[in-house]
């Protein structure tokens, strides 16, 4: 795309590569660094009826038929993490006993 037409990059989900050099920020910025671009490669747009994700909380009746997003939100990340927490405290007994 042309260097002031960005609108297709910003979308939810399209995907690129920016290559630039990474600099400090200026005193009074929020982040520490910053990407001063160079390059921007866009790889596509994306299509919203293949993957459809919006830029709001997904519900879990959508993510199960998007099984791919599953692991990506916070309450499934959080309920595999008590999961496996679970399964190291039921695990670390025997292991320590030599079963």
């Amino acid at each position: 795309p042309k260097r002031d037409d960005l609108s297709q990059l910003t979308a939810t989900g399209a995907s690129m590569v920016v290559r630039g050099v990474i600099n400090p920020s200026p005193k009074g910025k929020k982040q520490a660094i910053e990407l001063q671009v160079e390059e921007v490669l866009h790889f596509g747009p994306c299509d919203r009826a293949v993957y459809p994700v919006s830029k709001t909380a997904l519900t879990l009746e959508f993510l199960r038929t998007q099984t791919n997003l599953r692991a990506r939100t916070n309450t499934i990340s959080a309920a595999l993490r008590v999961r496996t927490t679970i399964v190291a405290a039921t695990h670390e007994p025997f292991h320590n006993n030599g079963f």
